[in-house]
């Protein structure tokens, strides 16, 4: 039995004496580990021209002998690819270990950085993957941030805030190997990357109906827009609606309460230089499951229109008028301001109409003439609705020409002399 000392040299600011006990001139070559590197092998120098064995094989030795490790390492880098798989959720790998030793590649993908998962079946010497597949599978947040405004067409238009998409966390890592003969010997593991796969909202699914409970399936209405128009019923109804990703996930359904038209206006009516008395009650404004509460905006609308069926355009100064306001939002006063030129020659003209009990939408048709002798000319009528602190203003127009039905009335009489 023969007892020497063998030196293993190359790793920085380490020198690592094994005393080794050894018959027939032969000796078990030690494994080696370092942080970050992958072990390739003992060679007799340090420019790795004169290779020794790997760890594990015999070196048969006859002399005080030095070997020095060599070291690979193998780094790994992810990309975020989007423009692949539909948008749905990809990487780019690519495997970075420069040195000529002839080496073989695995890539691993986890979850959860604990658990991994091969991404191809066998292994390969490539070492640039584009579009590794890293779907997106967590869903979009809830939609939230609702508001809503009633229309002209007496239909509720619903926006709401586009929600944030959670996405998908996803590691990779890579591994490199050497042969064998008929085995595959792993090098080295790369460090770990992780990437956040977020595919982005692509649009919203959404229905109506009678229920305060409802799921979103994804065969309902389909829209981009951050909005819906929707019916406005005699009875409350619910919206029920839905973020959807690029990758196809459906998120959690929230249902709004689409308030009724609240039809019953026998408390309103015309006061002229009434005074305005706000109604301190909370409007209903929102209702259901996932329920937040929801602002519903004042709108107005206002047209005037020829009080004699069949006539349009410019009126005549005596001519009669009707001017028709719709107010959404649970409108609390409503006030109609004629021209002063119309005014001073009729001061009548104003007029006011206060809501002690709260409506969705409230329509009026105020009946009106121009007065005689009224200058020809644009005018402007103002309509303003309150409801709180807040006001909305329309000014609808009517054209007033240099006739009078008083022209059309001396017609008649001089066809009738």
């Amino acid at each position: 039995m023969r007892q020497d000392t063998y030196y293993f040299g190359n790793i920085p600011d380490v020198t690592d004496q094994i005393r080794a006990l050894y018959e027939d001139g032969t000796v078990i070559l030690p494994d080696c580990q370092r942080s970050g590197y992958g072990f390739a092998g003992w060679y007799f120098d340090g420019a790795f021209t004169e290779f020794a064995g790997y760890a594990g094989s015999e070196l048969l030795i006859q002399k005080d002998t030095r070997l020095y490790a060599r070291w690979l390492s193998l780094s790994l880098s992810s990309t975020e690819n989007y423009q692949v798989l539909g948008g749905s959720g990809a990487v780019d790998l690519v495997l970075s270990e420069p040195d000529p030793i002839e080496k073989w590649y695995q890539i691993c993908q986890s979850l959860d950085g604990e658990s991994w998962r091969p991404l191809f079946t066998e292994l390969t010497k490539q070492e640039n993957h584009p579009g590794q597949a890293a779907l997106d599978m967590a869903p979009p947040a809830r939609v939230s941030g609702f508001r809503m405004a009633v229309t002209a067409e007496r239909k509720m238009q619903v926006s709401w805030q586009a929600p944030q998409d959670q996405g998908t966390v996803y590691y990779h890592q890579a591994e490199s190997y050497r042969k064998s003969g008929e085995e595959y010997l792993l090098l080295c593991r790369s460090n770990i990357t992780e990437n956040l796969l977020v595919s982005g909202v692509a649009g919203y699914y959404y229905y109506q109906d009678g229920s305060a409970a409802g799921n979103i399936s994804g065969d309902e209405i389909y829209t981009v827009e951050q909005t819906a128009l929707v019916e406005i019923g005699t009875g409350d109804t619910w919206l029920h609606i839905a973020a959807v990703d690029v990758a196809g996930n459906i998120g959690e359904t929230s249902h709004i309460r689409i308030p009724a038209r609240d039809s019953g206006q026998e408390d309103s009516g015309p006061e002229p230089g009434a005074e305005q008395d706000p109604d301190p009650e909370t409007h209903p404004e929102g209702g259901g499951e996932n329920e937040e509460e929801i602002e519903i905006d004042l709108t107005l609308y206002a047209e005037i229109s020829h009080s004699r069926a069949g006539y349009e355009g410019d009126f005549k100064s005596g001519e009669g008028g009707v001017l028709h306001f719709l107010a959404g939002g649970y409108a609390q006063r409503v006030e109609v301001i004629f021209p002063s030129e119309f005014t001073s020659l009729f001061p009548e003209l104003n007029v006011v109409f206060s809501y002690s009990e709260p409506s969705l939408i409230r329509e009026e048709d105020i009946g009106f003439s121009v007065p005689l002798y009224t200058a020809p000319g644009v005018y402007e009528v103002t309509v303003r609705a309150y409801r709180d602190d807040l006001e909305a203003e329309v000014y609808p127009m009517l054209i007033v020409v240099e006739e009078s039905v008083l022209d059309e009335l001396r017609t008649r009489i001089r066809n009738n002399l």
